[in-house]
């Protein structure tokens, strides 16, 4: 009997070849796509935690007709959000209460528990950085480390964070040391830091009244108010340019603790301290711009290949500035005074962005931003 046996034919080197070089065309085809697609859902995440902010600020101005103050730094706390915690003078170094804005949207944000556990009566900053409230505040007393105890500063949720950027969730130093982290600031001025504590006679002022609600200030017909200052919310009746024409929060980018020359300082997004790149976004330059954001001597993590230009400011924070910075391709996410969500492109005219900033200068926006 004969047997017939078939020899089966394999690949050749050059077909084989010629696949992969498909395969790959196809990849570099469709890989962009993929991770276009990708960044989509990324940025539209992005949009929804900023209208999460714009739902809290609704509620907080439902209930007290303005929106919070920027910063606390006056001794009578009723000036303050009416909590007895509050520091020693207009001197933004010579208080000792600094809350943020952050802290009277808790409740808002469904983190009353968060915003009940907060130790109001603490009078003194205990941290070694000088920078913010105690750490470890809280109404059960001091120590960080206490069984079952998480303190309020040290909580984050997951609207806090855009999901393009990849910087620290909580900033901490191996020791107790830790502050949560977020990438939406509020806006504070279209110049600096040191501006925003002038005098009422300079064009951008600090609020001179008893009351950091009051309407009557005179110093609110400048151009250069903003949403937020130091002991100032300003009331609805205050935003005479329209409430969705008005920036209230920006995108940032937080601390890259991974980045090379990290020097463990950089508390970029830290939404508990009440300086510029921290809680602060200012106007001055338009978003993601190459110019550096200036912070408080010895705290640049200078990081221009991550977005993140930065330099030390040269009058102990007289001059810190933060611009608005994202992942987003050549857009950046900011929230209305209305709660709406807008993109704002990087190419914006820079007059059109400080127009957006004022909340009462008269000004007539010509363009859809």
């Amino acid at each position: 009997m004969r047997v017939i046996t078939y020899r089966r034919r394999g690949f050749t080197l050059v077909e084989l070849l010629v696949v992969i070089a498909i395969i790959g065309v196809l990849t570099s085809l469709l890989l962009p796509a993929v991770q276009a697609a990708r960044e989509a859902a990324r940025r539209t995440q992005c949009g929804n935690n900023l209208k999460q902010f714009g739902l809290a600020f609704q509620g907080y101005i439902a209930a007290r007709k303005t929106f919070p103050p920027g910063s606390c730094n006056m001794p009578d706390f009723q000036k303050c959000g009416g909590k007895p915690f509050c520091g020693s003078g207009h001197d933004p170094w010579n208080r000792e209460s600094r809350l943020t804005f952050y802290v009277w949207l808790l409740p808002h944000l469904e983190l009353e528990n968060v915003y009940d556990e907060f130790n109001f009566d603490n009078s003194t900053i205990v941290s070694s950085y000088s920078l913010v409230i105690s750490n470890c505040n809280s109404r059960n007393g001091p120590g960080c480390n206490a069984p079952g105890r998480v303190p309020p500063t040290h909580v984050t949720a997951p609207f806090f964070f855009c999901p393009s950027d990849f910087g620290m969730r909580i900033w901490e130093d191996g020791s107790a040391e830790k502050w949560a982290m977020t990438n939406y600031l509020g806006f504070f001025g279209d110049q600096g830091y040191g501006p925003t504590w002038e005098n009422p006679n300079s064009t951008v002022v600090q609020d001179p009244t008893p009351n950091v609600h009051s309407s009557d200030s005179a110093e609110l017909g400048y151009h250069h108010r903003h949403v937020f200052a130091p002991n100032f919310g300003a009331q609805t009746a205050h935003i005479r340019d329209g409430l969705s024409n008005t920036l209230v929060m920006g995108e940032y980018l937080r601390a890259q603790p991974n980045a090379p020359g990290f020097n463990g300082i950089d508390f970029r997004g830290g939404f508990w301290i009440d300086q510029p790149g921290y809680s602060q976004v200012y106007t001055k330059d338009t978003p993601n711009t190459k110019n550096k954001d200036r912070f408080y001597v010895g705290q640049c993590n200078h990081l221009p290949k991550l977005g993140m230009p930065c330099q030390d400011g040269v009058s102990y924070a007289d001059d810190d500035v933060a611009a608005v910075r994202s992942r987003h391709a050549k857009v950046s996410g900011v929230l209305m005074g209305d709660g709406s969500v807008r993109f704002v492109s990087d190419y914006i005219n820079l007059g059109t962005w400080r127009k957006l900033g004022s909340i009462n200068g008269g000004d007539v926006i010509e363009v859809d931003f």
